[in-house]
């Protein structure tokens, strides 16, 4: 029986400006009461990959935090483990804090796993995925590794910037990868993730050492791709690139107006982070509409298509509209906000109105009193 590890890949993961300020955008508040890593684990979790590693770039905190025990992604308890790995040899010197030298420093993991096989995933590109079906096509054409993508529209190649597009020949595996910035023609996007056997995994590892001790496993791949067999999988579902705090906005309140996009079915359980919070409160003075609303929140005021997280307060008379509210955020009485995106803890008061761009929203810090 084959077996396998999982490990999310947090190094390329993209700044979202003030959100990532204090935190990875790993532990960043999507939808009001998940995290973005949640959904690769839960992808490695629902897939019954138990043994899992979370490649840690920087400022953990608050990620060791969420994560906790490890135990809400774990489906087997007492074979699986979820392990934080942080690359301390390379850690402060950006060229060399990548993932090679990450896993390479945490090698143990996979030893301590013993796998044949290791998928990796991105958090900053969510999608929704059964690995299973890689790893089957994987084993079935004795690839070493298949890359998985998706053929998107030219109208869509913007929301994909900075992404590796791969250029395909007639057996669809990868003769060239290129960066899109946002002048290609061809449209089929890396998710930046991969399944790897593991003896091609070290050879990668020994192909990136002998070229650049700065090679990251992207590097390696675009450099090596025309003389290694580099197979593909096509995945055809939802996919979101959040790249930006603008993409961030765009994409979380597209939720809002859309029946979930095929991400947050009963069927592919998405799990987090527990806080046994009480259910929502609303008082008599409350008006909500076309709005997520997180447990433990006390709505007295008018919230419209917006998200608010766990713990906050939106108090009689205030009135947000076209916003996402991080927990414990507080909204006093006679303030309008509108357009915003307000950090975790802040606090709006003796403000009439807060406005930001339908399209680049206003961004208020962690814990500001405005």
């Amino acid at each position: 029986m084959p077996r396998f590890l999982g490990l999310v890949n947090l190094h390329d993961s993209p700044q979202l400006r003030g959100i990532t300020e204090t935190r990875p955008l790993a532990s960043a508040s999507f939808l009001g009461r998940f995290a973005f890593v949640d959904f690769p684990l839960s992808n490695f979790s629902n897939s019954k990959i138990d043994t899992i590693g979370i490649l840690v770039k920087e400022k953990p905190r608050s990620l060791i935090k969420h994560i906790g025990s490890g135990k809400m992604w774990n489906a087997n308890t007492k074979i699986g483990s979820l392990s934080l790995m942080y690359n301390e040899k390379g850690g402060a010197d950006s060229l060399y804090n990548h993932d090679i030298n990450n896993i390479i420093e945490n090698r143990w993991v996979i030893d301590q796993a013993d796998a044949d096989y290791v998928l990796i995933a991105p958090c900053h590109l969510i999608y929704r995925l059964d690995f299973s079906k890689v790893i089957h096509q994987h084993i079935k054409n004795k690839s070493k590794i298949t890359m998985v993508y998706k053929t998107i529209k030219p109208s869509e190649k913007n929301d994909f910037i900075d992404c590796d597009c791969l250029i395909l020949d007639h057996h669809r595996r990868v003769k060239m990868i290129q960066k899109n910035f946002g002048n290609v023609t061809n449209m089929h996007i890396s998710l930046e993730t991969y399944v790897i056997s593991r003896d091609f995994l070290e050879e990668l590892f020994n192909r990136a050492q002998r070229a650049s001790g700065f090679f990251s496993l992207r590097d390696i791949l675009s450099y090596a791709c025309s003389e290694i067999e580099i197979d593909t999988y096509e995945y055809e579902g939802y996919l979101r690139n959040f790249n930006s705090l603008e993409h961030y906005f765009k994409y979380s309140l597209e939720f809002l107006k859309k029946d979930n996009l095929g991400l947050l079915d009963e069927d592919w359980p998405i799990f987090t982070r527990t806080y046994d919070s009480p259910p929502v409160h609303y008082t008599a003075s409350a008006k909500v509409r076309d709005s997520y609303i997180a447990n433990g929140s006390i709505i007295e005021g008018k919230v419209t298509s917006s998200i608010i997280s766990r713990s906050c307060k939106i108090e009689k008379g205030a009135n947000v509209r076209n916003c996402i509210v991080f927990s414990e955020a507080t909204i006093k009485s006679g303030t309008i906000i509108e357009n915003c995106v307000i950090d975790k803890k802040a606090t709006i008061e003796n403000v009439r109105k807060l406005e930001g761009d339908a399209k680049i929203p206003l961004y208020i810090k962690e814990g500001d009193k405005i």
